[in-house]
């Protein structure tokens, strides 16, 4: 039987030296456990580029919620995964 998979798009911004807000980084939280670190790419070809990824903590997703806001909100369904194919 398969769970669903929970995933959020936070956004983080800050201001630039005017004092406009700026998008900062993108973080996508996983069954809020996981965290996966993206920033937009300076490259043409590719949107975002990798900047890290590790598993959080209750404390260290508060954290990050606090002082981000939710682009997004997913729910999927897992597929099962194969053994030995």
């Amino acid at each position: 039987m398969a769970e669903d998979l929970d995933v959020d798009v936070i956004g983080q911004v800050r201001s630039d030296n005017r004092g406009r807000p700026r998008r900062r980084r993108t973080l996508i939280v996983l069954d809020s456990r996981y965290v996966v670190v993206l920033q937009a790419s300076e490259r043409k070809d590719c949107d975002f580029e990798f900047v890290t990824a590790f598993p959080a903590s209750v404390a260290c997703l508060a954290n990050i919620r606090r002082g981000s806001s939710v682009v997004q909100k997913r729910r999927h369904k897992r597929k099962p995964q194969s053994c030995g194919d």
